[in-house]
C-alpha cells in the first residue's frame, strides 16, 4: 500500500492594516495580476498566485523526514507585504519546527509584489495570515493545489 500524505494550501489570506488608522485602498498586487483592473479579481489572482508558488516551491520530501503521524496539521503562517513590496517579518506556528521552517523558506521566496497603498496614494504595509493544512497519510506526500478564498 502506497503513504501519501497531501498538502492543501487552503489559503485565508486575511488582510489587516498595519496601523489602525490607514485604511487600504489599493491591495498588494502580485506582478502577473497587474492585467486586472478590478481590486476582487486582483486579490483573487494574489491568492491563486501565492497557493501556485506554495504549491511548487514546498520541498515535500523534506518535511517528510519530520515523521509525523497520520493526521491533520495546520502551519499558520504570518507575515508583511512592506511599503516597498518585500515579504517581511514572517513567523510560523505549527506542530513541529521543521514544518514552520519550511513553511517561512517556502513564503520568503516570494516575488515582490506592488505594495499596498492608502487613500492618499501613499505606499504602507499590509499584514497576512496564511493556515497551511497539511494531512499526513503516510511517509511521503502529494501536493493538492486547492486554494480556498477568504479575503477580509
Amino acid at each position: 500500500m502506497k503513504s501519501i500524505c497531501r498538502w492543501l494550501i487552503f489559503f485565508f489570506l486575511v488582510t489587516v492594516s498595519a496601523f489602525a488608522q490607514q485604511e487600504v485602498s489599493e491591495y498588494p498586487i502580485h506582478p502577473e495580476c497587474e492585467k486586472y483592473k478590478n481590486r476582487a479579481e486582483q486579490q483573487k489572482c494574489l491568492m491563486e498566485k501565492t497557493a501556485e508558488h506554495i504549491g511548487q516551491n514546498l520541498n515535500t520530501e523534506e518535511v517528510g523526514k519530520s515523521n509525523l503521524p497520520p493526521g491533520e496539521y495546520k502551519i499558520f503562517v504570518f507575515f508583511e507585504i512592506d511599503s516597498l513590496g518585500n515579504v517581511a517579518n514572517i513567523q510560523a506556528r505549527g506542530p513541529n519546527r521543521e514544518l514552520e521552517k519550511e513553511a517561512i523558506r517556502v513564503v520568503s521566496m516570494l516575488p515582490q509584489i506592488e505594495p499596498a497603498k492608502d487613500s492618499k496614494g501613499n505606499r504602507i504595509n499590509v499584514k497576512y495570515a496564511l493556515p497551511i493544512t497539511m494531512i499526513v497519510e503516510g511517509k511521503s506526500f502529494k501536493k493538492n493545489k486547492k486554494v480556498k478564498n477568504k479575503t477580509k
